[in-house]
């Protein structure tokens, strides 16, 4: 194992002093910046304030540190490896894990799917450091940042080394990387990720374990008074959400004009979609690609030629407009000789950034365990001023310190806002005054509770704290339904190049969560929910909306796709899903209410 080259621990003290006193600088610049600009999201959250990020710093640290020491994090510290849109120079079906115990010193990589052709790959530790031209990205040289080399991958993707206690605990993992190798060439990225926050907090409290500050986190969000008692994670914490979302609002990193609220609006619930997407101004930096001074630089994209570069399907009747769609290099912006991407683009509704905290790993398709490289990836998506995206030119690669505010911000958004999602017993978000433990069945939302979570029916994949599906990807046939003639919009309409969800061939898509789904259409591509007209009956917009995605699990879509094909026998003698697919019109309409229930603010 190579040696990693430690500094002077004086030089190292000042320089670390000196870089928490820039971030310190930092924050309160955007903190005072964005306090100014704190934009309406919905219900009782009327604004975002220092007193809210304290408040909900002081959940999700007691959260993080319950959860590092519960599973023994310390001695087991994961870092998943994967594609990264934002810095591996290929598309790479490759994965893996790392695993750190910092009590022994141990480090343990697997990897799979690497390409065995003439290649030689090392697994590097990284702390990034920062200076004027550094970012998250890694930085080689001089003043680059700290590598700690842990050497060749063997042929079986699989290593296990030591290194010295001291120095890993004086080394900041920010990421972990396999990386290519070759005498001719700089070292090239193929696969890695970032260590969250919720781990360098849970580390430090095993280091350095403080008193909490009293037992306000169970209760929900605290008195402002209590701000002032913050252990000093939750005070770290508290900075990262507000300059988390300074940044989230404000932050166009050298780009087009775009922040990451331009798809992600908080005034739209953290997402965005076509009722809203109309009420914009033409101005708006959403239509960045239908500016005259843009038309070359940042082109639409032409159905006729689909891997040639392209912003958005933007215009009056593109995907963007008539569906809430942007376009997303699902699997990087490698071209080839003829200047054409190697992979065609995917079109994707922009999810609701809600209870980030328990849903990982992101996106639609899972394709990111970690929040840092997948922000890294969505500014090299979503902000050049030229299809080019040359770093440094076009935009600026975020810096790790940005990434993990960023995570924080995102980690911070709960629908509902007080973090209670029990959905049974009192104090469940069913509860009322006249049925406070929600047990009545004369009410639509009760009922439609318990069918949800009746045995071969929604439970079976939606379970645990927010209802998602964790680490599980499915082939449910929505995919299919977009390039059927069952789907309601018009051939002109429908997704031009065919989503293959996890990037491994096989169309599948992560179980979202349920909460707070405020909003008009559902599914990775949008493709139901928002083609209702308007409600009937006295339901309510979201109603009908809700309907027509339960009532999907009941098509010829889902019966036929891989997921439904396995209605294998229980052990009671009944058939996986089976629950789903004999719900009455009447019940789908139940299961609607109980979701339109769960997600009020």
């Amino acid at each position: 194992m190579r040696k990693v080259k430690f500094m002077n621990p004086t030089v190292r003290a000042i320089r670390k002093h000196a870089r928490l006193l820039a971030a310190i600088s930092l924050v309160l610049v955007v903190a005072f910046a964005a306090l100014s600009v704190f934009t309406r999201m919905s219900g009782p959250r009327e604004s975002q304030t220092e007193d809210w990020a304290a408040q909900r710093a002081g959940q999700l640290v007691a959260q993080w540190e319950a959860e590092y020491a519960e599973q023994d994090l310390y001695t087991k510290t994961p870092i998943h490896l994967g594609f990264s849109r934002a810095f591996s120079e290929h598309f790479t079906e490759a994965r893996g894990t790392g695993e750190i115990n910092f009590q022994t010193g141990r480090v343990a990589v697997s990897v799979d799917g690497l390409d065995p052709r003439g290649s030689a790959y090392e697994v590097w530790l990284v702390e990034n450091v920062s200076g004027l031209r550094n970012t998250a990205a890694i930085d080689l040289g001089r003043d680059g940042d700290r590598i700690l080399n842990l050497g060749a991958l063997p042929a079986d993707g699989s290593l296990v080394t030591f290194v010295d206690r001291e120095k890993l605990a004086n080394f900041e993992i920010d990421m972990a990387v396999v990386m290519r190798m070759a005498s001719d060439r700089k070292p090239e990225f193929v696969i890695g990720g970032m260590q969250s926050i919720r781990f360098q907090i849970g580390r430090e409290a095993k280091i350095n374990p403080n008193k909490p500050a009293g037992n306000f986190v169970a209760a929900g969000f605290a008195p402002a008074a209590f701000a002032a008692a913050q252990s000093n994670n939750s005070k770290k914490v508290t900075n990262l959400i507000v300059l988390g979302q300074g940044l989230f609002l404000n932050g166009t990193f050298g780009g087009n004009g775009r922040t990451c609220a331009t798809c992600h609006r908080l005034e739209a619930n953290l997402s965005m979609d076509k009722a809203f997407i109309g009420t914009l101004s033409p101005t708006d930096p959403l239509f960045v690609t239908e500016f005259p001074s843009n038309f070359q630089a940042l082109p639409d994209f032409d159905p006729a030629l689909p891997n040639k570069p392209a912003m958005e399907d933007g215009g009056s009747s593109g995907l963007m407009r008539e569906r809430g769609l942007t376009l997303v290099n699902l699997k990087g912006f490698a071209r080839d000789a003829a200047g054409d991407m190697v992979n065609a683009p995917v079109f994707r509704a922009s999810p609701s950034l809600f209870n980030m905290s328990f849903t990982a790993p992101f996106g639609y398709s899972a394709c990111c365990a970690d929040l840092l490289l997948f922000s890294a990836g969505a500014v090299i998506q979503h902000f050049p001023k030229d299809v080019q995206r040359r770093a440094g030119v076009d935009f600026v690669v975020p810096t790790a310190a940005e990434l993990r505010a960023l995570e924080a911000f995102m980690l911070s958004n709960t629908s509902p806002v007080n973090g209670n999602f029990k959905i049974s017993g009192p104090g469940s978000l069913l509860s009322t005054k006249q049925d406070p433990k929600a047990t009545n069945i004369t009410r639509p939302e009760v009922r439609g509770r318990n069918l949800f979570s009746a045995t071969n029916s929604c439970i079976t994949c939606h379970a645990g704290t927010v209802l998602s599906g964790g680490i599980t990807n499915l082939n449910t046939g929505v995919e299919a339904f977009e390039h059927r003639d069952r789907n309601p919009f018009r051939i002109g309409l429908r997704t031009p190049t065919v989503d293959d969800g996890d990037n491994l061939n096989l169309g599948k898509f992560q179980i979202p969560q349920l909460f707070g789904m405020r909003k008009t259409h559902f599914f990775h591509s949008g493709v139901l929910g928002n083609n209702v007209a308007s409600p009937t009956g006295g339901h309510t917009q979201l109603f009908m909306n809700l309907r027509t995605a339960v009532s999907f699990y009941q098509s010829f879509d889902f019966a036929a796709s891989p997921e439904g094909q396995l209605r294998l026998p229980l052990p009671d003698g009944s058939l996986r899903f089976q629950g789903i697919l004999d719900m009455t019109p009447a019940q789908i309409d139940d299961i609607a209410a109980f979701l339109e229930a769960i997600s009020k603010p």
